[in-house]
């Protein structure tokens, strides 16, 4: 608790500098160097102080809380960052229903800039239905009500199973992310599309499912997949015959369309010849 109060008192007087940031009056060029190195500074120390858990803002004041997760976003606002994806396997403990999924987001989770979510599964095929929807509901866990918050068509396959995608929204995902619970309780109810009527259970044959989150990749990992491609273009080795790429294929690309995870495979290949140093990593 004294963590989390010192915590807050750094984000109370970390807006209070921000505003006088905001509303001080810049117009020349270097005033504006001095006002974009304040607001970097200030970005450095709202992260820091941001790094708490659930159950630690839930001891807070909500609405300084919220102050503080809305001056995240304004000082820190992703455009074409390099994106990397985190995959939550759903547990299915035996309290649940048959057709509910419970996903625990990590401590480690709350510290990153998240910029969707989206739910993936697999659809046994259904010779009875050819086009279907498929409703997901949302609670938490220490709630009873559920909330739509997906729906849409899916062309099933006669002969596979179906991957099914279906994105749930930022906004939902944070909400999670800072529940009490740290987690969420996902429902997956498939209706007949034709008929609106909900298949039944025991034709209802849901398989892999798991959340995807994509999140802005650390500055070190951009580094490192920048520092990797400058070595490719530039290699050569006389040992070597060739330089060596990597890239990530999605493996729907290479027909594989019954793939749950990993969604894409890490490749090599030969791109020339090398002309300085091998390139593989």
């Amino acid at each position: 608790m004294g963590r989390t109060r010192s915590a807050m008192i750094a984000l109370m007087f970390l807006m209070s500098i921000y505003n006088l940031v905001l509303s001080s009056p810049c117009s020349s060029l270097s005033c504006s160097d001095v006002e974009k190195h304040a607001k970097q500074q200030l970005r450095t120390a709202l992260l820091r102080a941001m790094h708490m858990s659930g159950k630690q803002t839930h001891n807070v004041n909500q609405s300084e809380v919220e102050e503080a997760r809305r001056m995240q976003s304004m000082m820190h606002t992703p455009h074409h960052e390099e994106l990397e994806q985190l995959y939550i396997l759903a547990r299915t403990p035996p309290t649940l229903g048959s057709s509910e999924f419970i996903f625990p987001f990590p401590d480690s989770l709350l510290a990153r800039t998240t910029t969707s979510a989206a739910l993936f599964f697999a659809l046994e095929p259904m010779p009875d239905f050819e086009r279907v929807i498929v409703d997901v509901f949302a609670r938490e866990i220490s709630e009873e009500t559920f909330n739509l918050v997906s729906s849409s068509p899916v062309t099933l396959h006669a002969s596979k199973a179906t991957v099914v995608k279906t994105n749930l929204g930022e906004d939902n995902l944070r909400g999670w992310m800072y529940s009490e619970s740290q987690s969420v309780v996902l429902s997956i109810i498939i209706r007949d599309l034709e008929t609106g009527l909900v298949v039944d259970d025991s034709e209802n044959r849901v398989q892999n499912v798991k959340l995807e989150i994509s999140m802005v990749a650390r500055a070190g990992r951009r580094r490192r997949a920048i520092k990797e491609g400058a070595e490719c273009k530039s290699a050569t080795d006389p040992n070597q015959e060739c330089c060596v790429q990597t890239r990530n294929i999605a493996a729907a690309d290479l027909g594989f369309h019954n793939i749950v995870s990993p969604t894409t495979l890490r490749l090599s290949y030969c791109a020339g010849q090398c002309k300085l140093a091998s390139s593989f990593p």
